[in-house]
């Protein structure tokens, strides 16, 4: 153990949030948890719970009492409001000098800034710090997190995203990190709606997947749908990478209201959530996102994707 962790050991580490990304997350805070440290794994669903604990977390039913001085409280939820919710339930208002949460969920960057005041209040401390990578980042312990907060609140517990995470960035103050999450998020969403609607023509023109992959990932087209969301759900037909669509409209409003905020229009952001809104309205909330391509098929030829499949050559 080096010299920094012992120095800055913790007593205990509530890890909250344990869907698809926070279940590995926590994994991997557990596995490297300094000695004398407790990490701690609670989701308000029981299936979580016992997802989590089949995977080796020490999970808590209840939300251990008297969090303070020397405690840290780790969050993966999908927003703001579940962000606050569950603040709601573990730290009761009341002043808790030394408490230190960290924010790994997607929130709007106006909802870091404002959770970080509201707690300042009860002298507890909040780093905005959410990550990007999906949930092979997680499973693998390859993400990047992208840290907003004062550097002397980082520190002491930096060992805790670099225990996921190939790169911890730190981007500037509180909400920094939620604005560069909710950019990356725009810009992969997006991109992912062109990358779509080239390999929908592609495949039209009975180019097989193969060597469209090996063109478009090395060369200037390359993305992390075709690199990773296409070959793996996709062409699988699993469609199972672990993203909701509702996440996905969330994400966009978000990129849509902190460009508002600062006077500028994100036209292509605009269009893009317009089409993602569609696979919404169709699908629901809780599809998963690689049945996008599906919508783009449809949209783009009168054909479902596995139609596609199924009578243009691979």
């Amino acid at each position: 153990m080096t010299g920094e962790r012992s120095e800055h050991a913790r007593r205990r580490v509530v890890f909250a949030g344990l869907g698809r990304m926070g279940v590995h997350l926590a994994r991997h805070v557990a596995g490297a948890a300094p000695d004398g440290v407790a990490v701690l794994a609670y989701d308000t669903a029981a299936s979580a719970r016992e997802r989590a604990a089949a995977a080796g977390a020490n999970v808590i039913a209840e939300l251990p009492a008297g969090l303070g001085a020397g405690d840290v409280v780790c969050l993966s939820v999908p927003d703001g409001a579940a962000v606050r919710a569950l603040l709601a339930a573990l730290v009761p208002r009341q002043p808790r000098p030394g408490l230190l949460l960290l924010d790994f969920s997607s929130v709007a960057p106006r909802d870091a800034r404002a959770i970080a005041a509201e707690l300042a209040t009860d002298q507890i401390r909040y780093v905005d710090a959410p990550v990007t990578g999906g949930v092979l980042g997680a499973e693998q312990g390859t993400l990047t997190t992208i840290v907003g907060a004062e550097a002397a609140d980082l520190a002491p517990v930096r060992w805790i995203p670099e225990s996921f995470s190939s790169r911890v960035v730190h981007a500037g103050a509180t909400g920094a990190g939620a604005l560069l999450k909710t950019l990356n998020n725009m810009i992969f969403n997006v991109a992912s709606i062109a990358a779509m609607e080239g390999m929908i023509v592609a495949r039209l023109a009975g180019i097989a997947d193969d060597v469209l992959l090996d063109v478009l990932n090395h060369g200037t087209a390359a993305t992390y749908f075709s690199q990773v969301r296409y070959p793996k759900y996709v062409a699988t037909r699993t469609f199972d990478a672990g993203m909701r669509l509702g996440l996905v409209d969330k994400d966009l409003q978000i990129a849509l209201d902190a460009a508002g905020e600062l006077d500028c229009e994100l036209q292509l952001c605009t269009t893009g959530r317009g089409m993602w809104a569609r696979a919404l309205a169709e699908l629901g909330p809780d599809a998963d996102t690689t049945r996008m391509m599906d919508v783009v098929a449809r949209s783009s030829t009168g054909s479902g994707i596995l139609e596609l499949f199924d009578t243009v050559p691979r």
